[in-house]
């Protein structure tokens, strides 16, 4: 029997892959193709075709699996190293550490998940993975980063032919921007589990790429983001003059799991969630500097308790400039996704497995954190609107003569974030 053990990589699941330079790659690692042996490490790579994510850049996944049987009884750690180069172009290096746990017994296998991104072109990768028992598994193989049909060439924000991690962002003109409009974000934290043992990951990284997608299209805002819990009712984070540079932060706000949990034996108030949205509306409706726009940003929210008296009416403001982005695609396929404990899962090579480059590994790959992609359980709200349960802040917006923007794919972000621009800069007029 083979278990499958998948490695924890909390909030910063496939974000962790970072550029470096040669110089500070592990030692040997920078060979690739040198013709130095190596002990042969046993895994399988899957690779997905690049998707264009909520960041418009072409985002590439992989996803390797691989036996510790070697490592019974003692914790390891993997290094996984490798470069994409454009065709024609100067390579790009990546470097990660992944610490394993100790397996209890043989036959369990470990599966992780990795991310990088591109704009459109034509790409080499050439991948490797050493054990501190130096031992390696390497992969190459090559991308093809294109629009579809639906997604318009001047929505990917890389330029062709560029290579990067997550905190890849646009170079900002030379001259120093006025700053003129006054943005407020405020973006709902609370994630869909309460158990301390499946990351909710993919869900936040989705959240993160979107604020860096908003944070990109408005270089001439002056940005307040505020993150909150619905959930837990209280205020997480508040940052003013908010940048794009600022998100390395604001990733690892989550790392620590346990400040995004409830806890279920404290004292609930039902109208808790409410209260918060009330008082979060109010001191940014009427704080000074006014702002030109406020945007909620979050998963949808749920309440079973009816609006109270006392909520914020309309009249804020002449113009539409109240926003809420609810992102309800499918939970992209990360941790949370993939199966626990599982017995009879094949080995890497074994009947029933996927090699890499095969239909079954692709088939189940779509757009990891931050991506487009993913699927939504039959029955869901996300599928059948009349299982939907209310959700406070969109009827709070709506009570406000706010507007809703869902965001259920890459053209939907691209649509909302053209409307915010247009409301905020009629406001600032």
């Amino acid at each position: 029997m083979r278990r499958i053990v998948v490695i924890p990589f909390l909030a910063t699941v496939a974000l962790a892959q970072q550029v470096t330079s040669v110089d500070r790659l592990p030692n040997g690692m920078d060979r690739f193709s040198s013709g130095q042996s190596f002990d042969s490490l046993r895994c399988t790579v899957d690779f997905a075709k690049p998707k264009l994510n909520f960041g418009f850049r072409f985002q590439s996944n992989y996803t390797v699996r691989a036996s510790l049987d070697a490592y019974v009884g003692a914790a390891h750690q993997w290094q996984i190293v490798f470069r994409v180069t454009p065709v024609g172009g100067q390579p790009v290096y990546f470097v990660e550490f992944i610490d394993l746990p100790a397996p209890p017994q043989p036959s369990f296998v470990a599966v992780a998940t990795g991310a990088f991104f591109t704009g459109e072109g034509h790409y080499d990768v050439k991948w490797s993975m050493r054990d501190d028992l130096g031992r390696v598994c390497q992969q190459d193989w090559a991308l093809d980063a294109h629009p579809s049909e639906r997604e318009r060439p001047p929505m990917v924000i890389m330029p062709r032919g560029t290579v990067g991690d997550f905190f890849w962002h646009p170079e900002l003109p030379k001259a120093t921007i006025a700053r003129t409009r006054y943005v407020t974000i405020l973006m709902n934290a609370a994630l869909p589990t309460s158990d301390r043992t499946k990351s909710s990951g993919g869900q936040w990284a989705t959240l993160v790429t979107i604020l860096s997608s908003i944070l990109e299209a408005l270089p001439e805002a002056n940005v307040r983001l505020v993150i909150f819990n619905l959930d837990q009712r209280r205020e997480l984070f508040r940052k003013d003059h908010c940048m794009t540079t600022d998100l390395v932060g604001i990733v690892h706000i989550a790392d620590t799991t346990s400040q995004w949990i409830v806890n279920s034996n404290s004292p609930q108030n039902p109208f808790g969630g409410w209260n918060l949205i009330k008082d979060l509306e109010n001191k940014e409706f009427h704080g000074v500097p006014s702002p030109d726009t406020v945007i909620f940003l979050g998963l949808p929210a749920e309440s079973a308790e009816k609006m109270p008296l006392g909520m914020p009416r309309s009249g804020f403001g002449q113009s539409p400039r109240l926003f809420y982005l609810p992102y309800r695609v499918g939970a992209p396929p990360t941790n949370e996704n993939l199966p626990r404990l599982t017995e009879g899962a094949p080995l890497p090579g074994e009947r029933g497995g996927c090699d890499p480059g095969s239909p079954c590994g692709e088939q189940s790959q779509s757009p990891g954190p931050g991506g487009g992609g993913g699927r939504a359980r039959m029955g869901s709200p996300a599928t059948d609107p009349s299982l939907e349960v209310p959700d406070p802040i969109k009827e709070s917006v709506q009570r406000m003569n706010g507007r809703t923007l869902v965001i259920s794919s890459v053209d939907a972000l691209s649509r909302a974030i053209s409307e915010i621009k247009s409301a905020t800069a009629r406001r600032a007029r």
